[in-house]
């Protein structure tokens, strides 16, 4: 009787390289479907999830990081909507892109988009009216605001929101990104400031007046307190307002 795990073994090992391991026995027609299915549905993922990082490196190069990828990376999660994570932490320890350093931080925007996207977190927003009307009191910096908490801020060395293959922007220029779903369930994204990021991350978080939020954001940056910083702030989360990012004053 043959030993069913050496044969799913065999059968793996020669699915993932099929130039270097031994072939099963069977009608090589039919093993070759079952092996470029396996590799396809794998790509297929990528494919949809990375589409700029796939374009600018063109059809043959991603095909190769992609046979890479299926060949030697062991995946974490039996979940089909995990791949495009892993393919994206494994593309970050991988040492053969030091030509390309922005590649593995496009691929993370393009990530964090459809991480937004599938997030199960619903995103549930007052009366946008009701919302305005609040903000435009005269005692915003008294009362609580509330982000999308579908949400999450990034600091990148690149302008990844610009690359394309019409615009192949790959001089490092810090850039700070905030990528959300609003409550009409568009994936959006905003640029931000070292500060402005920062105020972000603490806002998510916090339970206390705008004012508190934004004087331990200050501090932080040593930034002296003053009106005109104050006012620039609340100027700022008006633009989020607009955005879709801020669900909630209260």
């Amino acid at each position: 009787m043959p030993d069913y795990r050496d044969l799913q073994l065999q059968w793996t090992n020669w699915i993932r390289k099929p130039d270097s391991e031994q072939q099963p026995e069977g009608d090589p027609a039919r093993l070759a479907i079952y092996r470029d299915l396996f590799f396809n549905n794998v790509k297929g993922f990528l494919d949809a999830t990375f589409p700029v990082c796939a374009s600018l490196c063109g059809d043959e190069e991603w095909q190769a990081l992609s046979r890479q990828f299926f060949s030697s990376h062991r995946c974490h999660s039996p979940y089909f909507l995990d791949i495009p994570s892993e393919f994206m932490h494994w593309l970050n320890e991988q040492d053969f892109y030091a030509q390309r350093p922005w590649l593995p931080q496009l691929a993370h925007y393009e990530w964090l988009e459809l991480a937004m996207d599938i997030a199960p977190e619903a995103v549930e927003s007052t009366d946008p009216d009701e919302i305005e009307r609040r903000f435009a009191s005269a005692d915003i910096l008294q009362r609580r605001v509330t982000l999308s908490p579908v949400a999450e801020g990034h600091w990148y060395e690149f302008p990844v929101h610009r690359i394309s293959v019409e615009h192949p922007v790959f001089t490092p220029a810090p850039t700070g990104l905030i990528v959300f779903r609003s409550a009409t369930d568009d994936v959006r994204f905003i640029e931000v400031s070292a500060f402005t990021l920062l105020l972000f991350q603490r806002l998510q978080f916090a339970d206390v007046s705008l004012r508190e939020v934004i004087l331990g954001v200050l501090a932080e940056g040593n930034i002296p307190v003053s009106d005109a910083a104050l006012q620039g702030a609340v100027q700022v989360l008006r633009q989020w307002l607009s955005a879709g990012l801020i669900i909630d004053v209260n």
